[in-house]
């Protein structure tokens, strides 16, 4: 049988124990920044995104150390699924790298993120900045004005072409029977609109050309 002094001695253990877990779960952020950062990378291996982050970001305002940068780059770079908000982070581990193991290891990310294509490095500066990249301008033939003047005069001179053949049809029947003699009457008139509707795409088909051409040389 269990002396009841004994009994209450394991209570009061177990509630030291519980009341402490907390306090060892997490570093005094005031006190030592490193602490702080190794526990935001813990924090991101569990996948605490978030938590990692808001962690991170409160250890480096108490001091840049090689492990906060590298783990916020890491975190920042799985969350936004790109490396804009990472790179300064890598660049920051790079930097303070405590031997040449680790600044490889930093250096790796960096190249990781220029290889996306998303940033490059500018060389005119004396500490490396970060630059984003000029979306590339679209192919000529995607140039939304071209393909207005394209479809619209490809539209006329289908419209024109039909308009001539159906007059030229009504004027042949006009010479065969006297109905198509009756039938023929507006075929000048019809004629005219095909020759000014073929006048019309045509200009508007060179217009689309001449586009083509300029945006093609920018």
């Amino acid at each position: 049988m269990v002396h009841p002094a004994a009994l209450r001695l394991h209570h009061v253990l177990v509630s030291l124990c519980v009341m402490a877990a907390p306090a060892l779960a997490q570093p005094d952020a005031t006190d030592d920044p490193r602490a702080l950062a190794l526990h935001g990378a813990r924090l991101l291996d569990q996948g605490q995104i978030d938590e990692a982050i808001a962690v991170l970001e409160q250890a480096q305002k108490l001091e840049l150390t090689y492990e906060g940068c590298y783990a916020l780059g890491q975190a920042l770079r799985k969350k936004d699924g790109n490396c804009t908000r990472a790179m300064p982070n890598y660049q920051c581990a790079a930097e303070r790298a405590p031997d040449a193991d680790l600044k490889i290891k930093a250096d790796g990310q960096i190249g990781r993120c220029l290889r996306q294509g998303q940033l490059e490095l500018d060389p005119g500066k004396e500490r490396v900045v970060i630059v984003t990249r000029p979306p590339p301008p679209k192919p000529w033939y995607r140039d939304t004005a071209g393909g207005v003047l394209l479809g619209l005069g490809l539209g006329a001179v289908g419209l024109g072409s039909g308009l001539m053949v159906h007059a030229e049809g009504r004027a042949t029947m006009a010479t065969e029977n006297l109905d198509g003699f009756y039938g023929a009457e507006g075929v000048d008139q019809e004629r005219l609109g095909g020759t000014v509707s073929l006048s019309v795409g045509g200009a508007l088909l060179v217009g689309s050309i001449v586009r083509y051409i300029v945006v093609s040389r920018r």
